[in-house]
């Protein structure tokens, strides 16, 4: 979100955790949520995977419409907790962690079923932040619409003068 929009204080720190983006699913850009952001920001009690896993089964999320799997570069894999023990920084050892871009409609919905107050609070976020894009997507397009009627008003009148002039200079 702009920093110019002020996030009430009820909803600060989900938004802080909860962050929508613009990213690709399938063959569309839509605003997406990071699952392993959700995953904390709603405070679930399982690990991620099992969590994320879980809830694709139960509900029916569909991966290139729902969901986007991304594979991490080469060399980027963690140990169980992410750190090696031996120097405390990013371990290159374990299996690569498979990240996932949602849907914001899908992201919504896993915020509804985790049933807590933290769910409520991301459902309702994210509803505002759908509701300020699609509001913002009618502003462009009136915008637009009134641009190409003021430009084809501005064709117009030049073409209209073009041929006044072509027509005087004809008469002389």
């Amino acid at each position: 979100m702009s920093d110019n929009v002020p996030i009430p204080t009820e909803f600060a720190e989900i938004a802080a955790i909860c962050v929508a983006s613009e990213g690709m699913i399938g063959d569309r850009t839509c605003l997406t949520v990071d699952a392993r952001e959700l995953h904390a920001g709603l405070g679930v009690g399982r690990d991620l995977s099992t969590w994320i896993e879980g809830r694709i089964k139960k509900y029916g999320f569909r991966e290139g419409v729902d969901f986007e799997i991304l594979l991490p570069k080469s060399g980027e894999q963690t140990g169980s907790d992410g750190l090696s023990p031996q120097t405390g920084e990013k371990s290159k050892i374990g299996r690569p962690t498979q990240d996932r871009r949602l849907t914001l409609d899908m992201a919504k919905e896993l915020s509804m079923v985790e049933n807590n107050e933290r769910g409520r609070l991301a459902e309702v976020l994210l509803l505002v932040l759908q509701l300020l894009l699609q509001l913002s997507n009618q502003l462009l397009g009136l915008l637009q619409l009134l641009l190409k009627s003021r430009s084809l008003r501005i064709v117009g009148r030049g073409l209209q003068a073009v041929g006044n002039f072509r027509r005087q200079r004809e008469w002389r």
